[in-house]
C-alpha cells in the first residue's frame, strides 16, 4: 500500500489562506497542478476559492479554478465559483 504524501504541510495551507494574497498566488502558481496530480482536488479548490474571494479583481484564481475543474471533468462545480456572472 502507497502512502500519499501531500505537495505542502499544514502550515503552508494556514499561510495560503492568510491575508497576504499576492504571496499565496505565487506559491499556488507552483503547487497547483501537483495537488491536483496528487489527487488533492478538493484542497486545491478550496484554496483557489478562497484566494478568489479575497482578490475580486485578479482573474488568475478564477481561471485556475476553470483549469482545475478541467482537469478534474467536472463541470457542475463552475455554478459554485466565486465571481459568478451567469
Amino acid at each position: 500500500m502507497t502512502k500519499r504524501i501531500s505537495p505542502h504541510p499544514k502550515g503552508d495551507r494556514r499561510f495560503l489562506e492568510s491575508e497576504q494574497g499576492d504571496r499565496a498566488m505565487s506559491i499556488l502558481s507552483r503547487i497547483r497542478i501537483p495537488m491536483i496530480d496528487a489527487g488533492e482536488h478538493d484542497g486545491v479548490v478550496n484554496l483557489l476559492q478562497n484566494l478568489a474571494s479575497r482578490m475580486p479583481g485578479r482573474l488568475e484564481p478564477l481561471e485556475w479554478l476553470v483549469d482545475t475543474f478541467g482537469r478534474m471533468s467536472d463541470s457542475f462545480r463552475f455554478a459554485g465559483c466565486p465571481g459568478e456572472s451567469w
